[in-house]
């Protein structure tokens, strides 16, 4: 699955959303979050783990559930 999100990530360029036909078909979904650099930390000053924060990023794709229609939803001409 790496190699496809890769290739859909390429295609999405700097989009957020992908579709097809003006349907959303894929949503990149990008996590930040605050964690440690602990290779740095164990190396410099272990005692002090709590000074050295690092950000990670995580893109993830999304893929929205599309909308069926139901055929009993439209409305019948009246008599």
């Amino acid at each position: 699955m790496d190699k496809l999100e890769a290739e859909l990530l390429a295609l999405l360029g700097n989009n957020d959303v992908g579709t097809i036909d003006g349907e959303p078909v894929v949503v990149r979904d990008v996590e930040i979050r605050n964690g440690l650099d602990l290779p740095r930390l164990r190396q410099e000053r272990p005692e002090l783990w709590q000074q050295y924060p690092a950000k990670r990023r995580r893109e993830r794709l999304k893929f929205p559930r599309r909308r069926t229609r139901n055929p009993d939803d439209q409305q019948r001409p009246s008599a």
